[in-house]
């Protein structure tokens, strides 16, 4: 794939952008954002089916999205998901405000479902690092989830990683992932999650990514 037509991607997906938005995420762990950026000039491109429970059945939903390091602290992107036949659009913002030290945690502080006719969701998060294990806590203010949301993170091995994190509201889900660099600028990510509301349908997810810089080498 080459750089023009991962650029040509990007442009077309932010054209297309002016629908109704459900979700619109940033780097996040399985279902919560987290202050991580996207290094500049970094563009990731990933597809991703959630099925409730099961993927690649018939109510099932696929998501586009294309996220994009416009400065050392800044990451802007919009996404493209197809329901019941009417594709929607959003945008999202993320704002690193202060990078981890050695005692104290990333900040970061974002905005998604930027979209026409929608209410826009904001939110801040924070993570801090504990050798291979990372631990992310935040509040989030949306239609659909509003209050404390948490997650971890633990390498297992170079490109590995275990995944667990909760999001509030009754359409919500407590998930668990693995995260596995398969190839060069490959990865996917296998999410299971398990309903906030009593009698919810299970959450299975694929996500697949690819990632470059945009002027790539």
């Amino acid at each position: 794939m080459s750089n023009r037509t991962i650029l040509t991607v990007v442009i077309s997906l932010a054209v297309l952008a002016v629908g109704q938005a459900a979700f619109s995420y940033p780097t996040s762990v399985n279902v919560i954002p987290t202050a991580d950026i996207l290094d500049l000039g970094s563009t990731r491109l990933e597809y991703e089916n959630d099925g409730y429970p099961r993927i690649g059945k018939g109510d099932s939903i696929s998501y586009g999205f294309a996220q994009f390091g416009l400065t050392p602290r800044v990451e802007i992107g919009v996404d493209q998901w197809d329901i019941s036949g009417e594709p929607q659009n959003a945008f999202n913002g993320k704002l690193l405000l202060a990078e981890e030290s050695k005692f104290t945690p990333a900040l970061a502080a974002g905005v998604m479902d930027i979209a026409e006719g929608s209410r826009s969701s904001g939110y801040a998060v924070g993570m801090k690092s504990f050798g291979a294990f990372r631990l992310h806590l935040g509040y989030i203010d949306a239609e659909y989830s509003k209050g404390l949301m948490a997650g971890c993170d633990q390498e297992l091995s170079e490109g590995t990683y275990l995944l667990a994190d909760w999001l509030p509201g009754d359409e919500n889900f407590l998930a668990f992932g693995l995260y596995k660099e398969f190839a060069k600028r490959w990865a996917a990510t296998l999410t299971y999650g398990f309903p906030n509301q009593s009698g919810g349908d299970n959450l299975t997810a694929v996500n697949i990514s690819y990632t470059l810089p945009l002027l790539g080498k």
